[in-house]
Formats: structure tokens, C-alpha cells, sequence
């Protein structure tokens, strides 16, 4: 393990030029000693708007003379952050489909084609950005990743209703019924995209990892099991996000689940207007105000991915048990206090008082599973058991039975914690129901700035700066995630071997006090019971598709 270090005076950036089967590239060089080649804001299909606004993305043909490529495009439409996030605002735009590259460059000299790529082919990973699928874009710093010999790539995706709005009449338009998903549908063409042209980036075409975290995780696993993506990437890695929630219908109601077409239906009548063409037709940014506003947040909160029959065939939980998903080597796990996002977005239910209270909606709600449920969240820590179900039924349980899926196709399958606090995770938060607030420790998405081993991209860093322990952590952690993405094993020398885990012997690694710790079977008894849960609840109208029914919000769940 190298750490490279971040007190060297960056030398000034050069030009340097690319030529790939679109046509000439303008980018540059960016630290450490201008080892790397960064192209910003490359468009990966037509700008998605008039007609194209909600359909698939469109390929986007050559261009002539020398592009810039110095700067990043504008992110996709979206929701009105809240202040909870303390998210920067950035120029946004329904011309959002571009992609950025960083690669290693063989030497820095400026403006001559093709002196820069090195002669073997890197392995290639791509970011997926998360934001509950209403936020976010791929403004990343790739520089740390791409150091360690791989070709990283973010873009940019439609988010919120731009992303997944359904409606019988976009149904009606496609070839193939369908209508949603197409947030996944832009992730399927940049990964095209890739394929076509990443080699004139030195990178390997035949060797992609896709990874993110949060709703980039959810998104990884959307590119698992759609058949649309076969052979478009060979590794995955979900960090706390997966599809293991049952997804809404198209025009059929699963679960008694609002249909994805009658959701679009209610938005076009809060948009004030009687068709498709009058919706196309409303500026992006009053239809996010509409979304925002008019809709109060439900809109959002379940805007999802679709069982369409075509991007997604079935339920990705079914597919998955089936062994149907795409067979690729895959990666995937939980932070510690995963659970805090639910308390931020306003999902968890008020937590009792008292012991005996929480024990009383325990056993009315769990029945026969009541003392195994009280054995992993007992009654005298009422708090940190509420929070670490909630980890558990969102995060905890998917991220095992990721793995477990995974090593059942034979292909194979890695699970990891992380519980190292970063800086931040001692800023506070309100717990629902309690006059009080509990640190956020290692929360939802925290593993993020060490898997891309970037410390001061986050908007705390500046008041809670990056310890001699989280530069540590942070080479650590993207040594691992670099290793798998080149062998399909995380195997770092000089670090502990990270064994694939099986259901036998449930291995799992553990992130924590600037260390990794192997380990077998984490949370011992959580995934069943987290299984037996989902099972019954899977049986109950309605009640399968919400993220957060757990503990004490559950229903009443049937016996066995």
C-alpha cells in the first residue's frame, strides 16, 4: 500500500489530446506531477429534450475539428436539496448526458495525439452517483482512483421525474410498451458508450467495474439483473443501495402498489395540463417546482425504478433468487449507522419511551419472530436498536443477500462493514420522537470518500478536516476496490486477505479505527430474520414496498 502524498505543490495543468471514434478531444493533465489525463463534460447520447424529454437516450453522433473537454457539464434537473444535506447548489440542465474520464497518462507533453495512453489496457471503473434518485451528478475527483492504474469514469444520469416518470401515453409511443426507467436506460448508454470508445482512453473495455453508493448502488443493481446491460460490464460493486424492495408495476399493480402510469397521471393533473405534448412543452424547471410543491414530496419519495418487461423484467429480488441476474463478480455492504439517512429524510417512526413500550409494539407487531427481533434490538438500548434495524431491513439485509445470490451463480462475492467514524460523524442529528440527537458516526454513505479516496471534496471537510487516521483508511479501502476491479479479488499485499464469502463460512471484512479486520458472520441471525420478515411481508397487501417498516412501524406481520 502507497500513500501518496498531498503536500507537494501541484504543478499547472497542460493540454493534452485524445482522439476517439467521436473526434478530437481537448482536455489536461491534473496532479500528482500532471500523471493523469482528465476529460470533462464528453457527450454520451443527444441532449435529452423536446421529444426526447422522457425516452431512451440516443447515441450521439461525431463531431469535427477539437472539442474542450476542460469543464463539467451542467447536472441533471432536480429536486430542491434540503438544508439537511448541506449540498451546494450547481448549474442545472435537462442537457445532462456527458461523461468524464481520468486515465494515466504514459508522459505529459502537451498537445500530441496519442503519446499519452499507455500501451497495456487498464481496467476500466465507472461511477455511478447516488441522491435518493432525485439528486446528484458526477462532479467526482478521479485523480486518487485513476493514480492507481485504472481508467475512472462518472456521468451524468436523469434523476427524478426527468428519470423515471411513467405514462400511458409514453407507453403508448414506445416499440416495446415501456415507459420509466430511463435513468437506467442513460446508464446503459454511457456503459455503450464505454464499450466503443474507452480504449482510445487506454482502457479495457473487456474489463469494466461499475460501483456506487446510496442510489448508485440501487442503480448497480438495476444494470444486474436488466438484461438490456449483459456484457456491458463483468464486476459490480453496491455500497448501502440495491433493488431488494419490490419495485411499483408499469400499468399492472404489484403489491397493490400505485402503478408507475398512475403516478405519471396524477403528476400531469398537479402539472395543470391534459396531455403528453403539454407536459413536454413546460419549462424543466417549473415542472421540478411542480414536483417540489404541488406534489409535497410523495411524488419523490416513490419515484422508482418500474417492472416494465423490458429494462426490468420482473421483480430484481425474484430475479435474483432465480440466479437470472447478469453474471458478474460482485461486491457490496453497509456502514454501521447506515439507518441515520431513514431519521434525515423524515421516514422513521417515533421511538418509544420506555423499554416496556418498545417491547409491547415489538411482540404485537412480530408475533412467533418477537424474541428473535428482540435478541438482535433489544429493549435496553431502544435507540441504537431502532436505528440499526432500520440499517438492517434497508442496507443490512440486501447487502448479504447480494452476496449470498451472487456466490450462488458462481460468480464471485465479497461483503463488507464499515465502522470507522470519518470527521464528520460527530455532527449530530435529531433522533424521531426523542427531544434529543445522537452523532451520526459512520452513516449512510460515509464509506464513499474512501472508496474514491478523496477526504476534502466533502462539503464538511473545511470544519471537520481529514485525520493522519482517515488517509490511512481512505488508501486502504481504494487499494481493495482498485484490486477487485482489475482481478475480480480484493487482494492488496501487504493487507489482509479479504476471503469471498459463502454461505458455509460468511465471510465479510470490516473498515474500522484505520484498519480493515476480517471477519465470519456478521450480525450472526440478522439476515434470517431479516428473511423470514421480508417473506411475510412480501404476503401482505401493500406492505412490501416500504423501505422502512421495521420495528416498531411495522404491521402486523402473518405467523408462519
Amino acid at each position: 500500500m502507497t500513500i501518496i502524498s498531498s503536500s507537494k505543490v501541484s504543478p499547472e495543468p497542460m493540454d493534452t489530446l485524445v482522439e476517439t471514434p467521436q473526434g478530437k478531444l481537448l482536455g489536461e493533465t491534473a496532479s500528482p506531477d500532471n500523471s493523469i489525463r482528465v476529460f470533462k463534460g464528453i457527450p454520451y447520447a443527444l441532449p435529452p429534450v423536446g421529444n426526447r424529454r422522457w425516452a431512451p437516450p440516443e447515441p450521439v453522433g461525431a463531431w469535427s475539428g477539437i472539442r474542450s473537454a476542460k469543464a463539467f457539464s451542467p447536472q441533471a434537473m432536480q429536486a430542491t436539496m434540503p438544508d439537511t444535506f448541506n449540498m451546494p447548489l450547481r448549474e442545472s440542465s435537462e442537457d445532462c448526458l456527458y461523461l468524464n474520464i481520468w486515465t494515466p497518462a504514459k508522459e505529459a507533453c502537451a498537445n500530441e495525439l496519442d503519446k499519452h495512453t499507455p500501451h497495456k489496457k487498464l481496467p476500466v471503473m465507472v461511477w455511478i452517483h447516488g441522491g435518493a434518485r432525485r439528486w446528484g451528478n458526477g462532479e467526482i475527483d478521479g485523480v486518487p482512483l485513476a493514480s492507481k492504474g485504472v481508467v475512472v469514469v462518472s456521468f451524468n444520469y436523469r434523476v427524478g421525474l426527468f428519470g423515471y416518470l411513467a405514462h400511458p401515453e409514453l407507453s403508448a409511443e414506445s416499440p416495446q410498451g415501456s415507459s420509466g426507467n430511463y435513468a437506467i436506460l442513460d446508464q446503459i448508454q454511457a456503459l455503450k458508450w464505454v464499450q466503443d470508445n474507452i480504449a482510445a482512453f487506454g482502457g479495457d473495455a473487456d474489463n469494466v467495474t461499475i460501483f456506487g453508493c446510496s442510489a448508485g448502488g440501487a442503480s448497480v443493481h438495476g444494470l444486474v439483473v436488466s438484461p438490456l446491460a449483459k456484457g456491458l460490464f463483468h464486476k459490480a460493486i453496491a455500497e448501502s443501495g440495491s433493488l431488494y424492495f419490490p419495485c411499483r408495476g408499469l400499468s399492472q399493480p404489484l403489491l397493490e402498489a400505485q402503478t408507475g402510469e398512475a403516478l405519471g397521471l396524477d403528476f400531469m393533473q398537479d402539472a395543470g395540463v391534459n396531455s403528453l405534448e403539454e407536459l413536454r412543452n413546460l419549462p424543466a424547471d417549473q415542472l421540478v417546482q411542480v414536483a417540489d410543491t404541488v406534489s409535497k414530496g410523495s411524488f419523490y419519495k416513490y419515484l422508482d425504478e418500474i417492472v416494465d418487461g423490458w429494462v426490468i423484467p420482473d421483480q430484481p429480488l425474484m430475479i435474483s433468487r432465480r440466479g437470472e441476474q447478469n453474471p458478474v463478480s460482485v461486491m457490496a455492504g453497509c456502514t454501521a449507522n447506515d439507518g441515520s439517512v431513514v431519521a434525515l429524510l423524515g421516514y422513521a417512526a417515533d421511538m418509544p419511551d420506555t423499554a416496556a413500550a418498545y417491547e409491547t409494539e415489538i411482540k404485537k407487531r412480530y408475533g412467533d419472530l418477537a424474541e428473535a427481533f428482540l435478541a438482535q434490538y433489544p429493549a435496553d438500548t431502544i435507540i441504537d436498536s431502532c436505528y440499526n434495524a432500520l440499517r438492517d431491513r434497508a442496507f443490512g439485509w440486501a447487502s448479504e443477500s447480494w452476496v449470498r445470490h451472487g456466490a450462488a451463480v458462481g460468480a464471485s462475492a465479497y461483503l463488507y462493514h464499515f465502522a470507522h467514524i470519518p470527521p464528520h460523524g460527530h455532527v449530530s442529528s435529531p433522533v424521531p420522537g426523542r427531544s434529543q440527537e445522537r452523532e451520526e458516526g459512520a452513516a449512510h454513505g460515509a464509506e464513499q470518500l474512501y472508496v474514491l479516496n478523496d477526504l476534502i471534496s466533502h462539503q464538511l471537510s473545511a470544519e471537520y478536516p481529514p485525520t493522519p487516521d482517515d488517509v490511512v483508511m481512505a488508501e486502504i479501502m481504494s487499494d481493495y476496490w482498485v484490486a477487485f476491479a482489475k482481478t475480480g479479488r480484493p487482494e492488496v499485499e501487504g493487507l489482509p486477505s479479504w476471503q469471498p464469502y459463502t454461505d458455509a463460512a460468511r465471510h465479510y471484512m470490516r473498515f474500522e479505527d484505520a484498519g480493515a479486520h476480517p471477519g465470519v458472520g456478521l450480525f450472526p441471525g440478522m439476515w434470517e430474520l431479516m428473511e423470514e420478515d421480508v417473506n411475510r411481508r412480501l404476503t401482505l397487501s401493500g406492505a412490501g414496498r416500504d423501505y422502512y417498516a421495521v420495528g416498531v412501524s411495522s404491521p402486523v406481520l402473518p405467523t408462519s
